[in-house]
């Protein structure tokens, strides 16, 4: 799997059988689509832009909800609801879009906080942001209304703290994406050590295609998106871990995103600290 997305909290619960429920950005779909998103979100330009960077996706699977149900409460009660037949529940999403709502976070769950380098990161979102929001290629990076005040590595390293002084993980369980790519084996084995689930080494192959997504559950604003969009189109045509990319250097960086990766840094240098290692 090429590890193309960073700033996910992956939750993991571990309920009664045998297979895996996957829940796609319910906070962010709360950020950005929900009765209760972000006051940028109701901006007409915004708007505009995703209405313009959706085109008629396929049929959705029955996973699928309106974004008009998406409260922070709900999206709460979705994570801790018990799915018979399922052995976990792994929810994907993004820090900064929790808003410091804390209070909001399931019960029950283990986090993983995946990290990746600023001068991969930023470039990548970017590049996606703007392919979704073209409208606003003109605005420095920085000045994009939808990014996240601390830049999303600030609310993660907030989040990671949070968690440690509540005595809820002492411990962080924390993955950068170049060590999975890398040594993909030696860190999923360690990981799941750590949660206490069997490591399998069928767990480094598996079928490329678009099937595991008709499961997940998923926002309808955000569905259009992903098959509209080709978000992840990388990691479904692959069969394995990829090897990274090697690390830009500062001057290969767009200037609008220079003072976006000094702030981040430090929060990415503290938390690579703490990472599983290889």
């Amino acid at each position: 799997m090429k590890i193309n997305e960073q700033r996910r909290i992956i939750f993991v619960q571990v309920l009664s059988m045998q297979q895996v429920q996957i829940i796609k950005e319910p906070y962010a779909a709360a950020r950005f689509c929900g009765p209760e998103k972000a006051s940028f979100a109701d901006d007409a330009e915004f708007h505009q832009n995703l209405n313009a960077s959706t085109s008629s996706p396929s049929q959705p699977n029955g996973n699928i909800y309106d974004d008009t149900i998406c409260t922070y409460s709900w999206v709460k009660e979705t994570l801790e609801a018990n799915y018979s037949g399922k052995n976990f529940v792994i929810c994907h999403d993004q820090a900064y879009c929790l808003g410091g709502r804390y209070e909001d976070l399931p019960r029950g769950y283990r986090h993983t906080f995946l990290i990746r380098h600023p001068h991969k990161l930023l470039p990548s979102w970017k590049k996606q942001l703007l392919k979704l929001m073209p409208s606003y290629s003109h605005r420095p990076f920085g000045d994009l209304p939808m990014l996240p005040a601390k830049y999303g590595y600030g609310e993660l390293y907030d989040l990671m703290e949070a968690l440690r002084l509540s005595g809820d993980e002492e411990n962080p369980v924390i993955i950068d994406a170049d060590d999975l790519q890398k040594n993909p084996q030696s860190i999923l084995r360690q990981y799941l050590h750590l949660l206490g689930i069997p490591f399998s080494q069928s767990l480094l192959e598996w079928d490329s295609g678009d099937e595991v997504m008709k499961s997940w559950i998923m926002s309808k604003r955000f569905y259009e998106d992903v098959t509209s969009s080709g978000w992840f189109s990388v990691a479904l045509e692959s069969r394995t871990f990829g090897p990274p990319y090697d690390l830009p250097i500062r001057d290969q960086l767009d200037a609008d995103i220079l003072p976006l990766v000094e702030a981040s840094k430090p929060y990415y240098s503290k938390m690579h600290s703490l990472r599983i290692k290889p």
